[in-house]
């Protein structure tokens, strides 16, 4: 598929997972160290999202021990989307994979994803056939995918997380994005490209405790739900017919039948209420997020004195990250 053995980068997203470090470096360590070294090169990327605990010391320490592992330290907390983002961004590579350090998702999943590369796909991705959640849980996110392949403006694959594989091209789209607030699942299902979902089944976490719970999943589908779709703007307009309907049906209700004037006065201020603060939230939203993206602020910082990019021998840092040279290394596997 490569002339060289194709680059793998391993994109490890944390923030205060100190218990997690070391149980999941010893698995993707044992993962990679399968793979037929005259087929794939890899390196190991920790992005820590400044984690407030021993994060960092634990995945220092590693990237002392193995040349080809590293860490980038991001300047505060940026989110998940944009701690993958920045890694993403980080270092030129022929393939792409995000792994999470709970273990929730399986990094032995590594082989199963490059097969489905060899195959000819540009992207695999993990299927969830398990979930531990409430039964109420399960199902706002059935519907939620539901609703968002109803109403997406492009593709929307159905219950991919960031848990995948993908090769360059893939990469270089979600990297090409000026959103302020990136949704990388719906950045991958705008890409296109030939994608295959490899079904699995999820472990508990280890260590720790997990950082979302409700409030973070109802951010989760807005920030969905505002990168995938502008139905809720043209709902807008596809109301508009309904509400003059609405206005003519209750005017001759009152004119030939024998409502009272006062109930289609307030009737009418109440659905008029309605929709125009309907409307008017729904523009207020999306313009925050056009101002957000028009304003350019750069989307993640990087602390570059905590930072060690583990690049490839031939590769070097990408410039998508900024001018700025981070501390590198390119010996190793």
């Amino acid at each position: 598929m490569y002339p060289n053995p194709a680059q793998l980068l391993v994109i490890c997203p944390i923030y205060n997972e100190e218990q997690n470090v070391a149980y999941f470096f010893d698995r993707i360590k044992n993962a990679l160290a399968q793979l037929d070294p005259r087929e794939y090169s890899y390196r190991l990327l920790f992005t820590n999202n400044r984690s407030t605990d021993d994060s960092l010391a634990r995945v220092a320490e590693l990237s002392r021990a193995h040349d080809w592992v590293g860490y980038l330290t991001l300047s505060r907390n940026h989110g998940y989307q944009l701690s993958v983002l920045a890694g993403l961004s980080s270092v030129a590579a022929d393939l792409y994979m995000i792994c999470d350090v709970d273990c929730e998702d399986p990094p032995e999943m590594v082989h199963q994803f490059l097969a489905e590369i060899r195959r000819g796909h540009d992207l695999a991705y993990g299927i969830r056939n398990n979930r531990e959640d409430s039964w109420l849980l399960n199902r706002c996110r059935s519907l939620f995918y539901v609703v968002l392949r109803a109403l997406g403006d492009y593709r929307i694959v159905p219950y991919m997380a960031e848990f995948s594989l993908f090769k360059r091209c893939v990469r270089d789209v979600a990297v090409a994005s000026d959103n302020s607030a990136p949704f990388l699942r719906a950045e991958f299902g705008f890409a296109g490209f030939n994608i295959s979902g490899v079904p699995y089944r999820r472990h508990a976490r280890q260590y720790g405790k997990t950082h979302y719970n409700f409030l973070n999943n109802v951010r989760f589908a807005l920030a969905g739900i505002l990168s995938s779709t502008t139905f809720p703007l043209r709902a807008v307009f596809y109301l508009l017919p309904v509400v003059c309907l609405l206005n003519i049906a209750l005017v001759a209700w009152f004119l030939f039948g024998e409502m009272a004037f006062q109930t289609v006065v307030v009737t009418l201020l109440a659905a008029h209420a309605l929709y125009v603060s309907g409307a008017v939230a729904f523009m207020a939203i999306y313009l925050a997020r056009t101002y957000q993206n028009g304003v350019r602020r750069q989307r993640f910082i990087v602390d570059h004195s905590q930072t060690s990019i583990p690049v490839f021998n031939d590769s070097k840092v990408t410039s998508d990250v900024g001018a700025n040279p981070w501390p590198v290394r390119a010996s190793g596997t």
